[in-house]
């Protein structure tokens, strides 16, 4: 066992071969690739990566946090198991390139990933004690760089949830149906967000739509607390703001359900604001305005959207 007693310990190597324990208690643990080489964790495979980490190695140390830094090139993760990491307070993974998650869930306690350009997240991925933070696109070049959310992936988090990219790129691209749960925080998306599928959200302390958001399904937002939207909201299908927190829309937001209902709980528009929906919407909870509210509940003029308020809402403008 190499024992750091709580004191930082920074090794760089082309590869290790951890077969007995480093403990650093709550102490810091930096692994650096000595080489412009991929790394791999657990059961990844690149072919050519040159440092590997197994899902055993890495139950073998015990740290605060774990950072796996490769200056040079990508890295990859499959199949780290909630014991596998369950020794290492915060993982945190940093690469000069990209990193992906692929072919099977990993689990750790928190998590915090940073790509210089893209992010994939192809499979479930679970932060069972701290937060889940991805950032994708850190020196902001932009162009085709983003996150990318690929194959209906399902983000757990026992703290916050927070995707970001940079605002001159792809953003965070959802290929398919997305479901995130902050079962003891918030989720915070921070660039363009769009999905070609279904979008279910749930944040136990908020959620905060900082950007664009376009769902190309339905969309669910449902919160403990206030749902912060500071631009325009779009779903193609059914759009539902849920829970028991307030939804703050910013000043000049327009909310929308190309082709479906909108139901919303309790709302306060922080100026003016635009409500449309195709098959109706439905405020079940006081709505509060602040500026020009303008609602049409009958987009196509079909005849068949219908506004309503529920028994006991009122539409304060």
């Amino acid at each position: 066992t190499l024992n750091t007693n709580a004191n930082t310990l920074s090794i760089t190597t082309l590869d290790v071969d951890l077969q007995g324990n480093i403990n650093a208690g709550l102490g810091d643990v930096m692994l650096m690739s000595s080489v412009a080489g991929k790394t791999q964790l657990g059961d990844a495979s690149c072919g050519s990566c040159t440092m590997n980490i197994s899902g055993s190695e890495l139950q073998n140390i015990t740290a605060g946090s774990l950072t796996v830094d490769n200056t040079g090139d990508a890295i990859f993760v499959d199949n780290i198991s909630a014991a596998n990491s369950d020794n290492i307070g915060t993982l945190i993974l940093s690469s000069a390139r990209h990193i992906q998650f692929r072919n099977n869930a990993s689990t750790f306690n928190a998590l915090t990933v940073s790509a210089t350009t893209d992010i994939y997240v192809d499979v479930d991925l679970t932060t069972d004690t701290g937060d889940m933070i991805l950032s994708a696109d850190t020196d902001a070049s932009g162009g085709a760089e983003g996150m990318f959310l690929r194959f209906g992936p399902t983000l757990t988090s026992a703290g916050d949830i927070t995707l970001s990219a940079s605002s001159n790129g792809a953003g965070i691209d959802v290929g398919a149906d997305v479901t995130m749960v902050a079962t003891g925080g918030s989720i915070t998306l921070n660039d363009d967000f769009a999905s070609s599928g279904n979008v279910d959200l749930t944040g136990a302390s908020g959620i905060n739509v900082n950007a664009a958001f376009n769902s190309g399904g339905s969309a669910t937002l449902s919160a403990g607390s206030d749902i912060n939207v500071a631009g325009d909201l779009m779903a193609s299908d059914n759009l539902i703001f849920g829970g028991t927190g307030t939804a703050m829309f910013v000043d000049g937001a327009t909310i929308a359900s190309t082709n479906g209902t909108m139901a919303l709980n309790k709302v306060t528009a922080l100026g003016a604001i635009t409500l449309n929906a195709k098959e109706g919407i439905t405020l079940n909870d006081d709505f509060t305005g602040n500026g020009l509210t303008t609602i049409d509940a009958d987009t196509n003029s079909s005849g068949a959207g219908l506004f309503t308020i529920a028994s006991g809402a009122t539409l304060n403008t």
